[in-house]
């Protein structure tokens, strides 16, 4: 076997490994994308912003971002969870099953920030 085909299986087996691992288990809270069901806590991304950039909630509660007309694309990106994909429009949620603070960013953007903060 060539070093190509081989290479290509490793990564797509640890790209499958670490979407198991994000998804539902190994510690990190339910991701789902895009958004679903309906939304305790909405966070608008828009131009060079999350609008609020601090969101508080309960327990087991999830927070849909939505873009709606962005003129560049953004991401929503988690320490400790897989991030959203980069886009202008469209929605992704994720369900905080855990109490805590859960700081994000847009990785293109490092000024645009935001939390998440679990009661």
């Amino acid at each position: 076997m060539s070093r190509r085909p081989v290479a290509l299986l490793l990564a797509a087996t640890a790209g499958l490994a670490l979407a198991a691992c994000g998804v539902n288990g190994g510690g990190v809270d339910r991701v789902e994308r895009p958004a679903t069901a309906e939304a305790d806590a909405t966070v608008q991304v828009v131009d060079l912003a999350f609008s609020p950039d601090d969101t508080r909630i309960r327990a087991g509660d999830t927070v849909a971002w939505v873009w709606e007309r962005a003129r560049i694309e953004h991401d929503v990106s988690f320490k400790d969870a897989p991030a959203s994909p980069l886009q202008r429009s469209g929605s992704w949620q994720r369900t905080f099953d855990r109490p805590g603070t859960y700081d994000y960013v847009c990785t293109l953007h490092a000024n645009m920030k935001g939390r998440v903060i679990v009661g």
